[in-house]
């Protein structure tokens, strides 16, 4: 057994009827490296679109990656861009469905080979992005303190019911504000969002983790889906009468709501 410390593997088209997985295979059989780096297009996933092929020795390669990793080697790879890794995401999904395992470990090194990345910029530069992959999401806000225990429940439940996820779980961090109907009115707090592709049911999936959401005392976003109504947010926001008040007095008449906004304050018509 040959010791290297740095492999670089790129190229190989796993997927296609041109790869050549069994030499890959052979050769990873006779060598060891402290790191291996995976350059791109290991899988083939234009191709993989039209109908892939799939024989057993790609399997192997997939299976000899994984026992490298076990006994202790570190694999990199170098992801594409951030739309073209969601397409990813999702093909690993459809595609290695045989085995939540080795997807779920081709996910994390996926994900895991993104650089960590700091910006300081005004919030309307450092959060907007470019959304080329349509989804529909729901996000809730909660105490800081609950959100580790509310993401390990989300994982626990998604594994239970077999719902099949390609999107990441979003999670992150915000300081409290004054504001009274801020998700984040008071409170040190955290938000976790999933997220569903447009073309699939959103609700099974979105059911199943909302309560999750609303037994931690989450504050739903107000532009994502969510279920709650209005005796529902006045338990979540200290100033929520208070805010009814003032829109009454502001606009008594109700000329800017609409059906979901009346919904929503519980303004009788």
């Amino acid at each position: 057994m040959t010791e290297y410390r740095t492999l670089f593997i790129s190229d190989v088209h796993l997927g296609t009827r041109a790869s050549q997985a069994d030499m890959l295979l052979d050769f990873l059989k006779e060598v060891n490296a402290e790191t291996i780096y995976l350059v791109g297009d290991i899988v083939d996933f234009w191709r993989i679109r039209r109908g892939a092929i799939w024989p057993q020795t790609h399997n192997d390669v997939l299976q000899k990656l994984l026992r490298k990793v076990r006994k202790g080697a570190r694999i990199i790879f170098i992801p594409g861009n951030h739309d073209e890794g969601l397409r990813q995401l999702q093909q690993l999904q459809e595609w290695l469905g045989w085995s939540p395992a080795t997807r779920r470990w081709l996910i994390q090194t996926l994900m895991g080979g993104m650089e960590p990345e700091e910006r300081v910029d005004y919030s309307h530069k450092t959060l907007s992005a470019e959304r080329n992959v349509r989804f529909n999401e729901m996000e809730y806000h909660l105490p800081r303190e609950a959100g580790p225990q509310a993401l390990r429940e989300i994982i626990d439940a998604i594994e239970a019911n077999n719902v099949e996820v390609f999107f990441p779980i979003e999670f992150r961090t915000t300081a409290p504000d004054e504001a009274w109907l801020s998700p984040f009115y008071r409170r040190e707090s955290c938000s976790i969002a999933v997220h569903r592709y447009h073309e699939e049911d959103y609700t099974p999936y979105f059911s199943l983790i909302e309560p999750i959401f609303r037994k931690h005392d989450g504050r739903p976003h107000w532009g994502k889906l969510n279920t709650l109504k209005a005796d529902d947010f006045a338990a979540l926001y200290p100033r929520w009468n208070d805010f009814l008040e003032v829109r009454a007095g502001l606009d008594p008449e109700g000329k800017f709501l609409n059906p979901y906004l009346k919904d929503v304050f519980g303004v009788m018509t």
